[in-house]
């Protein structure tokens, strides 16, 4: 299995049941992120395109 360093318990769930980062744009999103770059600083890795 493919991991990718990710501590927090969601993240580290993505990893093992999910697209990747599904779950954790909704995360950072209930965190309270409003614009893109937020969603990208919490989400290390995800593609700007």
């Amino acid at each position: 299995m493919r991991t990718y360093g990710q501590y927090c318990p969601i993240a580290r769930g993505a990893e093992i049941f999910a697209e990747r980062w599904t779950p954790l744009i909704i995360r950072n999103l209930h965190l309270g992120c409003g614009s893109f770059s937020e969603i990208l600083e919490g989400a290390p890795g995800l593609s700007r395109t």
